[in-house]
Parts: C-alpha cells; structure tokens; sequence
C-alpha cells in the first residue's frame, strides 16, 4: 500500500502536490484552501474532519496515515 502511494505521488501530475505547491506560492493561502473546499469534496471532507476532531493538521495527518498503513515521513519527503 504505501508503495503505491509513493508511486502515486511522484507521478509528474499529482493533485496533492500540485495543491501543495499552489499552497506554497500563493499571496494568501486561506483563501486558496477555502476556494479549493467549495470546488473539491475531498478536500471539504478533510477539512471537515479537521475541524471535528479538535486534534492539530499535524495529529490527524499521523493519524489518518496511519490508519491507512503508510509512513506519513514518505509523504512528507516527497513534499519537500
């Protein structure tokens, strides 16, 4: 599993990374993020489960990654 992901991610067009570096360079990135909720359901459902679970972004992206059998350490290194 957490190799297909990793292949998933580095693939050249990944909407994960490319909303990443959108997040990066943009002016003002809570605006992005709030346009990118009200066009994208996933990205509103993760938001959603943000803000119910009253853990950090930081918490619940170990969590979830978790659950999920990945090593959230691979993602973020395929972010950096």
């Amino acid at each position: 599993m957490a190799n297909s992901l990793f292949q998933q991610l580095n693939r050249q067009s990944n909407p994960l990374v490319d909303i990443y570096k959108q997040l990066k360079m943009s002016n003002n990135p809570m605006q992005l993020l709030t346009n990118l909720c009200q066009s994208n359901p996933q990205i509103n459902s993760m938001l959603t489960a943000l803000n119910q679970s009253g853990k950090s972004p930081k918490d619940l992206f170990y969590e979830m990654a978790k659950q999920q059998n990945v090593d959230p350490n691979e993602i973020l290194n395929m972010l950096k």
